[in-house]
C-alpha cells in the first residue's frame, strides 16, 4: 500500500493484508459515489459500513468522542434510528464484523428515549438487530452489542433480555488468557497436549464427550481453537463437527482433529476451518493453523486488556440491573 504525507512531499510504501487492500478499495468506491451525491438510503447505508469497517480495521480501538462525531456529521441522517438499525441488520447478514462493531459505537445513549428504544423493540417479539449481535459468533461483536444494549435498557424488559444477561455473564467470567478446549480421555496425551496448548498461550479445559463440548462451546468466552481425537464415543468426527457448528458461539471455531483420518472434512459447507493433522508433539504442529486463521481476521483477537475491560463492564452492568430490580 503506498500513501502520501499530508504535505504531499513524501511517499511511504507499507505492507498489508489483501483483505485490507479490498476495503480500501471500497472504501474509495463509496467515496467517489458520494462526491457524485444523490445517492437512496440504502446506498448511503452501504457507504458508512464500509467507512466504519475500514476505520476498525486500521485502528480497532476506534470510537472516542471526537471520531464518533466526526462519523455522525459525514453521515448525518444515517448514524441514528431505524437507519442506522438497518445498516446494523445488514452487517449481521453479511457477517461483517468491523462494520457491525463501528455500527454498535455510533449509538448514542443518551439520545431521547424515541431514538434509542427501535434498538431494543421491534415491532413483534422477536429482538432487534442490535440485541440479534448479542448472540453473535464473534466475541467482540457480541460483547460490544451486549454493552450496548445493557446501557440503552436499564431494567427495562425488551425481547431477547434473557440473552444480554446471557452474555453479560459471559464476559463477567473472561480470563486473562484466551481459551481451547481439548477432547480428550488418555492422561497421558492429555498432559501432553496441554502442555503444548499452555506453550501457545491457552487457558486449555480438558473435556472427554461431545455432550460436554457441546455445553463448554456454548458457555462461550474468548474461545480460540477446538483440539479433538478423533475417537469420539458419543458422536463421529464428522457430527460433532455439524453439531458443534450449529451453536451460535461455535459457529466459526476452528477445530483440529489428531487420529484416525476423517472423511469428509474439506470440502464442507462450514465456512470455518476443520482440519486433521499428526497428533500434535510440539507447538510448531499448530504453526501453520495459526497463521492461517490470523491471516483471515479482519479484526485483531482480544488482547488481555480488552477481556479485563469487558469483565469489568459486565460485572459493572449487572450490578446496576441487579440493583435496578
Amino acid at each position: 500500500a503506498w500513501s502520501v504525507d499530508s504535505a504531499q512531499t513524501t511517499v511511504t510504501y507499507q505492507p498489508t493484508r489483501q483483505i485490507m487492500l479490498a476495503y480500501r478499495d471500497v472504501v474509495d468506491a463509496a467515496s467517489r459515489l458520494r462526491r457524485i451525491g444523490g445517492l437512496s438510503h440504502e446506498v448511503e447505508r452501504d457507504v458508512m459500513s464500509a467507512d466504519l469497517a475500514y476505520r476498525l480495521m486500521v485502528d480497532p480501538d476506534w470510537g472516542d468522542p471526537d471520531q464518533i462525531q466526526e462519523v455522525r456529521a459525514a453521515f448525518d441522517g444515517s448514524t441514528s434510528g431505524p437507519i442506522l438499525l438497518a445498516s446494523i441488520e445488514q452487517a449481521l447478514q453479511q457477517d461483517d464484523s468491523p462494520a457491525l462493531i463501528g455500527l454498535i459505537r455510533l449509538i448514542d445513549v443518551d439520545a431521547p428515549a424515541d431514538q434509542t428504544s427501535v434498538h431494543l423493540r421491534g415491532t413483534g417479539s422477536s429482538p432487534t438487530p442490535l440485541v440479534a449481535a448479542v448472540m453473535s459468533p464473534d466475541p467482540a461483536v457480541r460483547y460490544e452489542a451486549a454493552v450496548k444494549v445493557a446501557q440503552l435498557a436499564a431494567s427495562s424488559p425488551f425481547p431477547g433480555s434473557s440473552q444480554v444477561r446471557r452474555t453479560l455473564g459471559e464476559m463477567r467470567s473472561l480470563g486473562a488468557l484466551p481459551k481451547a478446549i481439548l477432547v480428550e480421555t488418555r492422561p497421558e496425551v492429555i498432559v501432553r497436549q496441554q502442555a503444548i496448548l499452555g506453550q501457545l498461550g491457552f487457558d486449555v479445559e480438558v473435556i472427554g464427550s461431545v455432550a460436554q463440548l457441546q455445553r463448554a462451546v456454548a458457555n462461550g468466552g474468548d474461545l480460540r481453537m477446538i483440539v479433538s481425537k478423533t475417537d469420539l464415543a458419543d458422536l463421529p468426527p464428522i457430527e460433532m463437527l455439524d453439531a458443534i457448528r450449529r451453536i451460535d458461539r461455535g459457529r466459526d471455531i476452528p477445530i483440529v482433529f489428531y487420529g484416525d483420518e476423517v472423511l469428509g472434512l474439506e470440502p464442507s459447507r462450514w465456512t470455518a476451518p476443520a482440519v486433521m493433522v499428526d497428533q500434535p508433539a510440539s507447538p510448531a504442529a499448530f504453526a501453520g493453523i495459526l497463521d492461517d486463521i490470523e491471516s483471515s481476521r479482519r479484526l485483531p483477537p482480544l488482547s488481555a486488556i480488552d477481556r479485563r475491560l469487558y469483565a469489568e463492564q459486565a460485572s459493572d452492568l449487572l450490578a446496576e440491573m441487579g440493583s435496578s430490580r
